[in-house]
């Protein structure tokens, strides 16, 4: 049963609302200090070995300081692909995780989370309600040994950029009852993209606990062209991306999906 779950959820959303924002982020910096120190990166190969099986793991990417060697534990988790990442079609998964949520936009249109009633519109930002935009949401959540950076699902250019200041409540899916609630009250940064059909997207990339940044690409303004796959955003420890999506895909909630892997279109 997942009641004991959602009471950790329930428990966790509690302590973090009574907690001041500042020290949420005080938290954040003190973890982004210690896994960027020159002494963490005796931790990667173990690391590596406990979650892949392969204590060379390390060896198949670069350091995400574009460096020759891993300085620090935050250089392994923000590694870079060694060789350009190839979409499966032309319209692809824009980062590495697990599906925990896909739902029609107007089923979200008014949600009731820990008490509160809120518009999943909140999460991107947006002025129209959901069930007037259309479309679907999708919830990838970013273990801590996935691969960090986010890249456009579709080509097209950007037209809105936004950082939205929140706290940095514990993201595991599985610790709430619906697994939009840090997407709707953390940090996070939102990047909407115009595909060349006119069809918008839009990408909210969620803070989390010990989330020092969401450094976002020299790409990611308004105005700049993108192409499918271009890297647009990466974070330093952590985290969530939402992606709000013109297309009804046909990946199942539970299943992993691969940065660069076609978002196959569901059958009408």
């Amino acid at each position: 049963m997942a009641w004991w779950r959602h009471r950790i959820g329930d428990t966790l959303a509690q302590l973090g609302r009574n907690v001041p924002r500042a020290w949420h982020l005080a938290l954040s910096r003190t973890a982004a200090a210690a896994f960027e120190s020159r002494t963490s990166a005796i931790f990667i190969g173990p690391y590596c070995r406990w979650k892949y099986g392969d204590p060379d793991y390390w060896q198949k990417f670069e350091p995400g300081s574009s460096g020759s060697y891993y300085r620090s534990f935050q250089d392994f988790f923000t590694r870079n692909l060694v060789a350009p990442l190839v979409p499966t079609d032309e319209v692809v998964w824009p980062c590495e995780g697990l599906l925990c949520q896909a739902v029609p936009y107007s089923d979200m249109d008014s949600l009731r989370i820990k008490g509160e009633w809120m518009r999943a519109s909140r999460i991107f930002a947006l002025q129209e309600s959901w069930s007037q935009v259309g479309g679907f949401l999708y919830n990838v959540f970013l273990h801590n040994h996935n691969y960090h950076h986010i890249h456009s699902p579709v080509s097209g250019r950007v037209t809105r950029v936004v950082r939205i200041p929140g706290k940095l409540f514990f993201l595991r899916p599985w610790a709430y009852e619906d697994p939009s609630f840090p997407a709707l009250r953390n940090e996070r940064v939102v990047i909407d993209i115009e595909d060349a059909h006119g069809s918008a997207w839009s990408l909210a990339i969620v803070g989390g606990p010990l989330v020092g940044t969401v450094q976002l690409h020299s790409n990611a303004r308004v105005g700049a062209s993108v192409s499918l796959c271009d890297k647009l955003a990466t974070f330093r420890m952590g985290s969530t991306c939402c992606l709000l999506s013109p297309i009804r895909a046909a990946t199942p909630i539970g299943s992993l999906v691969e940065v660069g892997s076609g978002l196959t279109r569901a059958k009408e």
